[in-house]
């Protein structure tokens, strides 16, 4: 026993002495360092910013305008003398209603006859207290054809002024011709008879030559409306001839207008005003003038026929230069006509229903210097020596 625990004290003083010797040792050693590795920054992760919803727009209503409804429309059918009550017949029912006028703008417009039984009208009336009318208003209807009207009843006239008179040329000569015929063929019968007296062969010949003298007048003429007694182009006659036409087309293309009016109540019902009606006359009355002037001088052995006629003539005196009467009143005529036709290319472009209308009026001015144009032309026919 003793043995074993005397091993034991041995085997620790042996291992205590070991342990002595390795420590110090391991204590005087230098550690050797590592390497220090170099810090990667580690990249820093933003993070993602959630979108906001987007608010859904919500669309605001449109309000649509409430449609306002058309004022009905009727036909004149009684107004008062003083303008405080009229009748409409409504359309389409065809009912009469009596209004009364309490504005007092309206009673003068009745009064004055701005309006007239047959007008189309259309109109605000309150049905109490009384159907007093509020607004009263004559149709308009833009018409789409009426330049078409208007061009083609000018181009007509104008076809239908010139046509004419070679039209009746042509008779003339074709009747000129058979009468010849006639002539000719009496002459021959009359001398081929042995019992035919002198004086009937005589009358024969002297009918043959009449009619060879007819033949040739006809040729020679031109056929024109506008040619004086003088075989010259007449002022007179052209300008006469140029207000026709305007005047005959202005109503030809308003006519047809209202033709096509909704109903049959528009036909017709076309007056002239005033200053239109007195540029006519003084058109008329120069034409009759200028005639009577030249019948009277050709009368009177003063003044010799012309050759031929020719378009100098309507600015050229008998001498063959140029005349200032004549120019200034072939001038101002060209400018009333071309004035007043472009009025009338303007009026018919909106057709108002009224029962009756008046063409477009010509202003004071072009009818002075017309009606001095005109009388300068007569005096100057009538002072002047051929």
């Amino acid at each position: 026993m003793m043995k074993y625990n005397f091993l034991r004290l041995i085997l620790l003083l042996i291992f205590g002495l070991s342990l002595a010797r390795v420590l110090p040792k391991a204590q005087a050693q230098t550690p050797t360092s590592l390497p220090t590795a170099t810090a990667v920054p580690t990249p820093t992760l933003q993070p993602t910013p959630t979108p906001l919803p987007t608010a859904t727009a919500v669309p605001t209503p449109t309000l649509q305008p409430t449609p306002t409804p058309a004022p009905p429309t009727g036909i004149i059918t009684q107004i008062t003398k003083d303008g405080v009550s009229l009748a409409i017949r409504s359309q389409p029912t065809s009912l009469a209603t009596t209004l009364s006028v309490v504005s007092p703008e309206l009673q003068k417009q009745l009064a004055a006859g701005d309006f007239h039984v047959g007008d189309r009208v259309s109109y605000i009336a309150e049905s109490s207290p009384s159907n007093q009318l509020k607004k009263l208003d004559v149709v308009r209807a833009e018409s789409t054809g009426g330049i078409w009207y208007f061009w083609g009843s000018l181009v007509f006239w104008v076809l239908v002024l010139c046509a004419t008179p070679y039209t009746v040329h042509q008779s003339l000569i074709k009747q000129a011709e058979f009468h010849l015929s006639r002539a000719k063929s009496r002459e021959k019968v009359v001398s081929g008879n042995a019992k035919a007296t002198a004086q009937e062969k005589s009358n024969a010949t002297q009918a043959r030559s009449d009619a060879e003298s007819a033949l040739e007048n006809a040729r020679s003429s031109i056929g024109s409306l506008i040619t004086g007694e003088d075989n010259r182009l007449s002022n007179s006659k052209f300008q006469t001839m140029l207000w026709f036409g305007a005047t005959i087309s202005a109503y030809t293309s308003v006519f047809l207008c209202r033709a096509f009016a909704p109903d049959w109540n528009y036909k017709g019902g076309i007056n002239i005003p005033q200053n239109l009606l007195l540029l006519s006359g003084l058109s008329a009355f120069t034409f009759v003038a200028a005639k009577g002037i030249t019948t009277n001088q050709l009368t009177g052995a003063s003044k010799a026929p012309a050759e031929s006629p020719s378009w100098r003539d309507l600015f050229t005196n008998d001498a063959g230069h140029i005349d200032l009467g004549d120019f200034q009143m072939l001038l101002i005529t060209v400018i009333a006509v071309v004035t007043f036709l472009w009025q009338i290319n303007d009026f018919v472009r909106v057709i108002e229903y009224h029962a009756v209308i008046s063409l477009p009026d010509i202003d004071t001015t072009i009818l002075s210097l017309f009606g001095l144009g005109q009388g300068a032309y007569l005096m100057k026919k009538v002072v002047s020596n051929p």
